[in-house]
């Protein structure tokens, strides 16, 4: 069972992944058209790009948020805490290790 959820796991890094490239990809160009015709720096070119078109880079920007999120919530699934007294040299086990 373990290794089926690494492999979702896995391929679903390796989508999330190729989005990502897709999405640096669309501002970077665009926002370099952006800077050739007009001579800004290629930030203030994409806050450009951004505020033109706001329908399409808005919602490449929100939904970039709501992977980051649900990112932050499958991760916290894997925290481990425990508290207890410990002396010089004492070792605690937290939970199982990988």
């Amino acid at each position: 069972m373990e290794g089926h959820f690494l492999f979702l796991f896995a391929d679903g890094h390796r989508a999330l992944r190729a989005g990502h490239a897709h999405l640096a990809s669309e501002f970077y160009r665009g926002g370099r058209v952006i800077s050739k015709h007009t001579g800004q720096g290629m930030f203030a070119s994409m806050v450009q790009l951004t505020h033109r078109n706001t329908r399409r880079y808005g919602g490449y920007i929100v939904h970039f948020g709501v992977v980051v999120v649900i990112i932050g919530f499958a991760g916290a699934a894997f925290i481990s805490t425990k508290e207890q007294e410990m002396g010089y040299g004492d070792k605690m086990t937290i939970g199982p290790t990988l």
